[in-house]
């Protein structure tokens, strides 16, 4: 029984690599005039906004990052009081505010 489920899905696999291999639809190359895309000042001032904001929400998570690791330096000091092994946390710790000052953007 399971030589036969093996094998069916063997072919299953093997069918569906000779499908995959086909194209679904037809290329065609673009005719002698292709359609005109107007870009005009608006959609320009509009692509402009969404990409500040944009920025914006990845400056946010690096805002009051020092607060941030003290409280997760303050967590791991608690664990190591209590008994806990926190060589690994504080590794841990030690490169992600490596990682997070590296990549903090310049301004």
């Amino acid at each position: 029984m399971k030589n036969i489920f093996n094998k069916m899905i063997l072919v299953a696999l093997a069918a569906a690599l000779v499908f995959a291999a086909f194209p679904m639809t037809s290329a065609f190359a673009q005719g002698e005039n292709p359609p005109k895309t107007d870009v005009t000042n608006e959609k320009l001032e509009q692509l402009w906004a969404r990409q500040l904001k944009a920025y914006e929400k990845i400056g946010k998570g690096f805002e009051d990052t020092d607060a941030q690791i003290a409280k997760m330096q303050a967590r791991i000091d608690k664990a190591a009081e209590s008994g806990k092994n926190v060589t690994a946390l504080q590794s841990a710790l030690d490169a992600f505010e490596s990682a997070l000052k590296n990549a903090k953007p310049k301004i």
